[in-house]
């Protein structure tokens, strides 16, 4: 990032149009060790993948988890970070796992079980990357 290039941005700025958890996001869809380049498209892009996490988390408001996390999920995740730290590997095994979700509920809405399960996977992603931390509700408070 430079600023003479242009792709370059204040985090105080940023954070007057997004939440400070949008940018975590952002920041963890790349490698540590890759060079970084500031977009605003990326950036709302990462604020849409964010979103559906939250709706998963709406979707299943007052739910109490007593199952445990989905293993596949957690094998993803171990398995990713495991690979050098590979978060955006890790963030696209939590999309393909937010979208099955949505589809099984879809299909199965009273499925109680499978209810718990989402929701002790997402406390898990909450655990492990310390995404979608807040309540549902308070999150698209924000804009």
């Amino acid at each position: 990032m430079s600023k003479s290039l242009g792709n370059s941005f204040f985090l105080k700025d940023a954070l007057t149009q997004y939440d400070g958890e949008v940018i975590r996001f952002y920041m963890m869809t790349a490698h540590y060790r890759a060079d970084f380049s500031f977009s605003e498209e990326d950036l709302k892009g990462s604020k849409k993948r964010l979103d559906k996490l939250y709706r998963l988390k709406k979707r299943l408001y007052g739910v109490q988890s007593t199952n445990k996390a989905n293993k596949e999920l957690v094998e993803a995740l171990y398995s990713s970070l495991n690979d050098d730290m590979n978060t955006s590997k890790a963030l696209a095994s939590i999309d393909e796992y937010i979208s099955l979700s949505n589809d099984t509920l879809d299909k199965e809405p009273k499925n109680k079980n499978l209810k718990k399960e989402i929701i002790a996977s997402l406390t898990f992603i909450n655990d492990i990357l310390g995404i979608g931390l807040k309540d549902a509700y308070e999150y698209f408070q924000f804009g």
